[in-house]
Formats: structure tokens, C-alpha cells, sequence
């Protein structure tokens, strides 16, 4: 881990890794916040290519990715990125867990059941399942906004 890296092989291989898994893994809807495009596995992906272009810097082994945003972010992304980023991450954990506490079937909005809904609209304080999506949808954009500025664009 602490070796030194060819950073633009770290780069092509993240990008390939990120797009082979949205090409053979796809979101299974819009709540799949871990597989979906601009999900909690692309803030991942950003994450440990922060971590793997920058260990010189900072030894954060083990870290995960809101502690490497946190390190990196501002320096990275800039103070207003960073903690969009950071917002997003936890809001995209916590749609994910409660949805995965409560329902393997989590992955339509539709399908939900209506006391989940209630749960996650008071855990965003949001007004409504719409609200939340719109929410969680800008979440997933800066994700994708920030991968592509910081790391590349997907190869087809």
C-alpha cells in the first residue's frame, strides 16, 4: 500500500475498474445507491484514487472514504465540493441502510413500503418520497461531477 504508484496507470485503472463494474454489475433501481451511477461505489472509487494518487502526503491505511474525503476533500475538490461530496455520502448511507434494515426489495422507490418511506423522509427531513429523490439525484450528479473532474471520464 505504501509503495510508490504510477499515478496515471492508478487512473486508467480506475476508470476501467469503474466502468466494467457499471457495465457487468447495474443498479437493480433507483434506490441501488451502492451500484448506481454516481453511487456510494463511485464515491469509493474517488475516494481510494484520492488515496492512491496522494499517500505521500498522509498515511491513512485502512481509511475509508468519507475519512479520505475528509483528509483530501478541500485540497481535491475545494471547501464547497468536498462537503457537497461529503453530504452526499451520507446521505446516499443512509437511504441505503434503512432501506437494507428494512427489505431486501429496496431497490424501486415504488416498492417501498409506506413506513420506510415515512422513516427516510424524517431522516432527510424531507416533506416526501418525491423530495428525497430529487435529493438523492443531485447526491449521485455531484458524485459523478466530481469523479470526472478528479479522476476522468468513463471509458465506453
Amino acid at each position: 500500500v505504501a509503495a510508490q504508484r504510477d499515478e496515471e496507470k492508478v487512473k486508467t485503472d480506475s476508470l476501467t475498474m469503474r466502468a466494467r463494474l457499471l457495465r457487468d454489475k447495474p443498479a437493480r433501481g433507483d434506490f441501488d445507491l451502492k451500484n448506481v451511477e454516481g453511487g456510494l461505489t463511485e464515491v469509493e472509487f474517488l475516494a481510494q484514487y484520492i488515496f492512491l494518487s496522494s499517500l505521500q502526503k498522509l498515511k491513512l491505511e485502512g481509511a475509508g472514504a468519507r475519512d479520505i474525503l475528509l483528509a483530501f476533500g478541500d485540497e481535491v475538490f475545494g471547501k464547497q465540493m468536498a462537503a457537497d461530496l461529503l453530504a452526499a455520502h451520507a446521505d446516499m448511507n443512509t437511504v441505503l441502510h434503512l432501506s437494507r434494515l428494512c427489505t431486501s426489495q429496496g431497490h424501486d422507490p415504488a416498492d417501498l413500503p409506506t413506513g420506510l418511506v415515512e422513516i427516510i423522509c424524517q431522516a432527510l427531513n424531507e416533506p416526501s418520497l418525491e423530495h428525497v429523490q430529487v435529493r438523492l439525484t443531485s447526491c449521485r450528479q455531484q458524485v459523478v461531477d466530481a469523479f470526472r473532474a478528479c479522476v476522468g471520464e468513463l471509458p465506453d
